[in-house]
């Protein structure tokens, strides 16, 4: 399979960004970019001319900008100075970037969840298929992109179908409680405390109270309390 730019034939694949496989814990979570904020940044790369087509994937243990460029090194310096400025820390090696056959490689394989902290979670073609959406609906990602993206959420549905890649623990909360389970042989009236309420930790609490756990929460905001108890009682 491959892939052409049929507008500016300078333009190449790209993808910049940071990951679990390069990143801290605590350096991803500095990271962590809002969707306004990484809409602002893929339409100043296109306004500058620096990016002709831009999608952002932003996970919990990802932070990404694939795209078209004609500027590679210019494209390169500016999202890394993007990057430090809206954490204040020199990204040195954490901050990888792709070319070409590269950046379409490593976009099949985030898709189809070979690149994941947790290889085969589900999450994650949701999370590709969202960000594909996202940058279509706000202007950023063309007809290069959107052919990109829409071939890899297909090759990554072909990995699930035809594979194992799935069976079993597929995420780091159903991992965190299947081992808490073989430790303690049940969880039924443990004592739980979690930390956090994102999205991992709502289908934490959704599998530990189906286990029979009590849990006890600490969370900085007061609302995401109230979303834990909707999920973990679904």
């Amino acid at each position: 399979m491959s892939f052409h730019n049929h507008g500016d034939t300078s333009a190449r694949f790209f993808a910049i960004g940071a990951s679990h496989h390069s990143a801290s814990l605590s350096l991803r979570e500095k990271l962590t970019m809002s969707p306004e904020l990484c809409s602002e940044t893929a339409h100043t790369l296109r306004n500058t001319g620096l990016a002709s087509e831009v999608l952002w994937l932003s996970t919990c243990n990802r932070v990404e900008f694939y795209g078209l460029s004609s500027q590679p090194q210019e494209l390169d310096t500016a999202l890394r100075t993007r990057f430090e400025h809206h954490i204040g820390v020199l990204l040195g090696e954490a901050l990888y970037t792709f070319w070409q056959r590269q950046a379409i490689r490593h976009a099949f394989r985030v898709s189809a969840s070979l690149d994941s902290l947790v290889v085969g979670e589900p999450q994650i073609i949701g999370q590709v298929k969202e960000a594909l959406k996202r940058s279509i609906d706000w202007g950023s990602a063309g007809a290069a992109v959107q052919r990109w993206f829409t071939h890899a959420l297909a090759v990554a549905k072909r990995v699930r179908r035809e594979t194992r890649i799935s069976v079993g623990s597929v995420s780091m909360s159903s991992v965190a409680c299947d081992l808490s389970m073989k430790i303690f042989g049940t969880l039924k009236d443990k004592q739980v405390l979690l930390l956090g309420v994102g999205k991992m930790g709502e289908a934490s609490a959704r599998k530990l109270a189906d286990s029979g756990a009590h849990l006890a929460v600490i969370q900085r905001h007061a609302g995401h309390i109230d979303r834990l108890q909707k999920a973990s009682h679904r």
